[in-house]
């Protein structure tokens, strides 16, 4: 059966149509738009109708993708990051392919060092920390073992500059037939649906030859294929001690020397597939952690001392106040949910957002050194409900040993050289 086949499905379409719903906020339910300014508020409205509409135009081939609606985010680090947003029926055709594509690619993808996104059935279940803690807790084991230089970079701007024919080629390599070759194909060149918007607001044009489109659900899946080559032949040097996690990885290594000749072959295998490492000093660095110095990777700060959040306390204090905290500024509203398979309503506070916030953060770091960053955030948090009764702040999530991750002391014991 051609692989189309199994696209042109009612259950599958409605299946990734309550996915993408479910998993956007209420918030974002209203403001996420391509270039139809459909939001999925609307989509919702009709959604039988809307989805009845689909199925027919791809039951009798008369589907296309929309131009997508490019949206700039600037990044904390002050570069730009464009969005190329998918219409709503094409946010739900692009996640049902990545459901028929999930299995077809996975032989080819799961390498054993990328810890982002590889997976062997679309449904899944894939918690990004767990990922991240897992390629964390593979780094940290190799620095138990006594290999304390690390080379770290980045994929230069790899979302923008992946050759869109090379990607092409990767993918119609594997596919058991071309039944869907034009659709990935109009996803790959995809159109830009406001090109004269970003021209009056003199916003860098795409290059149509280059890059992924960020947005769409497949980018992930598409981007771990393009890298197999270059997480296979890593490894042929340096093992698992080659970490990568989507365009940032590192390698593990017991000399500078050895540091050295991981960026060289980094470098040489990326050139092979039309890519290059981040020229950022910043991005693409060599030290070595007995010199007293330190790493971020995946969110966070490593040292010889701790492996803490990347932030300063400073920093996490002025999220939680100023944009967390900040009542005003998020203008936050007490909302009703409706289940719109059981049709219960249920009500959620303004307080129970915040609370969400402030548990979804210490859910991701409590495994590591931050038992004094928690105690002064909690000293916090415990004084501002106590001056407002109405704000009952939840504290944070009570650290956690994993062991796969040394406390401070027994971490610090590693770096005793005798």
């Amino acid at each position: 059966m051609p692989i189309i086949d199994q696209l042109i499905n009612q259950d599958l379409l409605t299946k990734h149509w309550n996915k993408i719903y479910a998993q956007k906020s209420e918030e974002k339910r209203w403001t996420s738009r391509g270039i139809d300014d459909i939001s999925l508020k609307d989509f919702v409205k009709k959604e039988d109708e809307n989805l009845n509409i689909l199925f027919v135009s791809l039951e009798k081939r008369l589907f296309s993708f929309s131009p997508a609606k490019i949206v700039r985010i600037e990044k904390p680090d002050g570069d730009d990051r464009f969005l190329a947003v998918p219409t709503v029926r094409d946010r739900i055709v692009h996640s049902a392919i990545l459901e028929i594509l999930t299995s077809i690619f996975y032989p080819h993808i799961n390498t054993g060092v990328s810890y982002c996104g590889v997976k062997q059935q679309f449904n899944k279940k894939e918690d990004r920390a767990l990922n991240i803690q897992k390629a964390v807790i593979k780094f940290i084991g190799h620095v138990k073992n006594g290999n304390f230089w690390i080379f770290k970079s980045d994929i230069n701007k790899f979302f923008d500059f992946v050759p869109k024919q090379k990607m092409l080629d990767k993918i119609f390599s594997i596919l058991p037939d071309t039944s869907l070759n034009d659709f990935i194909k109009q996803i790959i060149y995809f159109e830009i649906g406001n090109l004269e918007e970003l021209k009056r607001k003199k916003y860098p044009i795409p290059n149509p030859k280059l890059g992924l489109a960020q947005g769409s659900s497949l980018s992930p899946l598409f981007s771990n294929l393009y890298l197999a080559n270059f997480d296979k032949k890593m490894p042929l040097l340096f093992n698992d001690r080659f970490i990568r996690y989507a365009d940032d990885f590192i390698v593990v290594c017991k000399t500078q020397k050895e540091a050295k000749e991981a960026q060289l072959e980094a470098e040489k295998n990326l050139k092979n597939e039309g890519l290059l490492l981040s020229p950022k000093p910043s991005k693409t660095k060599t030290i070595n952690l007995l010199q007293n110095k330190n790493i971020d990777f995946l969110g966070l700060n490593v040292s010889r001392f701790t492996i803490k959040p990347r932030q300063t306390k400073a920093e996490i204090n002025k999220w939680l106040n100023e944009d967390v905290l900040n009542f005003k500024k998020n203008k936050y509203k007490s909302k009703k949910i409706k289940n719109r398979k059981t049709g219960k309503i249920k009500k959620v506070s303004v307080i129970e957002q915040v609370n969400e916030k402030i548990q979804g953060w210490s859910n991701f770091y409590r495994s590591y050194h931050v038992d004094d960053l928690y105690n002064q955030i909690n000293r916090s948090l415990t004084q501002i409900s106590e001056k407002n009764i109405n704000l009952k702040l939840l504290q944070l999530l009570e650290p956690i040993k994993h062991k796969g991750i040394p406390d401070e002391q027994e971490w610090q014991q590693y770096f005793k050289i005798n």
